[in-house]
């Protein structure tokens, strides 16, 4: 039995959000970060795992640098 493997080239980026904007970038039923992701080819993730903190994390993922 033969294992094959792909090696995928990744690119990211971060960026803060203030907890009161959030609701802003997500949009309503996250529509509005849907459509972004989709549009430029990313993953986009939420990272609020600190609710103490001011600001949320977000995480872009893609798989070319132009598209991050």
């Amino acid at each position: 039995m033969a294992n094959t493997h792909t090696l995928v080239s990744a690119f990211g980026s971060s960026f803060m959000v203030h907890r009161d904007h959030v609701g802003f970038v997500i949009g309503k039923k996250y529509a509005a970060i849907n459509k972004v992701a989709r549009d430029t080819h990313t993953r986009i993730q939420v990272n609020d795992h600190d609710k103490s903190t001011l600001f949320v994390q977000f995480v872009i993922g893609g798989r070319s640098e132009h598209d991050v």
